[in-house]
């Protein structure tokens, strides 16, 4: 038996979860923000939308040919998952990242390094963000002190599990963050 997940509290198998049961499980977000509060009293705003979903799973990567791009982006790449087309599963999501072979930054996008973490660890982080996550500011040379990235971003938040970290870039987006994922 599977645990909902809005009650996991560590990585999941993605085997175990429909694209279904995941973009559902993130509608509870949809239009939500999370105020975060810095050691200093100043705010953020972080705000959540559906959308965001095929973004921080990837899935851009897997479905990133200039034909069908936008049909795997944003809200209707949201409601492909929603949706459960067999266009998307894991099986398929790991074949076309593997097949496509996309570069970011001079780094091969890799299925078991770049992706399947975030779709395993994304409801465990989000059902603790505001219990075990915490805030960093992004250095003034905007690379993340942890790891070796170029990403965008003021603000991470990660979720460590031993040796095992997701880190959430907040970009600022008018008055509000806008979430982002990376490993």
């Amino acid at each position: 038996m599977t645990i909902p997940l809005d009650q996991v509290n560590k990585k999941i198998d993605i085997n175990h979860y429909s694209f279904k049961e995941y973009s559902d499980y993130f509608l509870k977000f949809d239009n939500k923000l999370l105020c975060v509060k810095k050691k200093d009293g100043d705010k953020i705003i972080v705000k959540f939308l559906k959308q965001q979903l095929p973004h921080l799973i990837g899935l851009q990567y897997a479905y990133d040919k200039k034909t069908n791009s936008k049909s795997f982006k944003g809200i209707r790449g949201f409601e492909l998952l929603n949706n459960s087309t067999p266009l998307i599963t894991p099986i398929l999501f790991k074949n076309r990242i593997n097949a496509n072979r996309i570069r970011v930054n001079n780094k091969i996008i890799d299925w078991d390094i770049d992706i399947l973490p975030r779709i395993e660890w994304l409801p465990a982080f989000l059902n603790c963000i505001d219990k075990n996550a915490k805030l960093k500011i992004n250095n003034r040379n905007r690379e993340h002190p942890l790891i070796n990235t170029l990403i965008r971003g003021d603000y991470f938040y990660y979720k460590c599990s031993q040796k095992d970290y997701l880190i959430m870039s907040l970009l600022r987006t008018g008055h509000s963050y806008t979430p982002r994922l990376l490993l």
